[in-house]
């Protein structure tokens, strides 16, 4: 039950950001982050909204590809909807590259935990005969 709350509060805080920092109108002045920072957000933005559905137990034949698209069209909305901003496709690359690590942990995280868990403990004593 914790565990399940905590993947939906990771979720929910990184969802959030990803609102924020994805659709708030760019500055007058120009970005003043360095080149190339905006390719980490969006590799954290989609790894942090990914790794928790996937943890959580959605499939990742429908998580990937519906995160995937949804990374398309939020480089359009960015483009022709967001004052200051625009789509690049580097940045949906990025999303990909997110993805990706995301079933990547999963895939090598989870079945470690259950070896992990399915090990019997090995017995101190020898058993009686």
């Amino acid at each position: 039950m914790r565990r399940r709350f905590f993947w939906w509060a990771v979720l929910t805080l990184v969802f959030l950001v990803h609102l924020w920092g994805l659709y708030t109108p760019g500055s007058e002045g120009g970005s003043t982050l360095p080149p190339g920072s905006d390719k980490v957000a969006h590799f954290g933005i989609f790894l942090g909204m990914a790794l928790p559905l996937l943890a959580l137990g959605f499939r990742a034949r429908l998580v990937l590809p519906v995160m995937a698209g949804y990374g398309v069209v939020s480089e359009l909305l960015q483009d022709f909807l967001v004052p200051r901003r625009s789509g690049d496709p580097l940045d949906w690359c990025a999303d990909l590259v997110g993805l990706v690590a995301a079933l990547v942990l999963v895939r090598w995280v989870a079945p470690r935990e259950r070896r992990g868990a399915a090990e019997p403990e090995t017995p101190t004593e020898p058993p009686a005969r």
